[in-house]
């Protein structure tokens, strides 16, 4: 499966899909890492500028 987007809306839409099909592929053929999957759909990145990104550059 491949999705390309041009804005942030997209490149989020493309990450969802993109977990949501390993985790169902995973699932299925009995091989998901449960951790690893739990690691990415929680992981975030703090946006540019924003008091939590000023906070964890220093």
């Amino acid at each position: 499966m491949a999705y390309g987007g041009w804005n942030t809306a997209g490149n989020t839409i493309g990450a969802v899909v993109a977990a949501a099909v390993a985790t169902v592929v995973g699932t299925r053929d009995e091989t998901l890492d449960r951790t690893a999957a739990r690691r990415l759909l929680l992981k975030t990145s703090p946006l540019p500028g924003s008091a939590r990104s000023r906070s964890t550059s220093r």
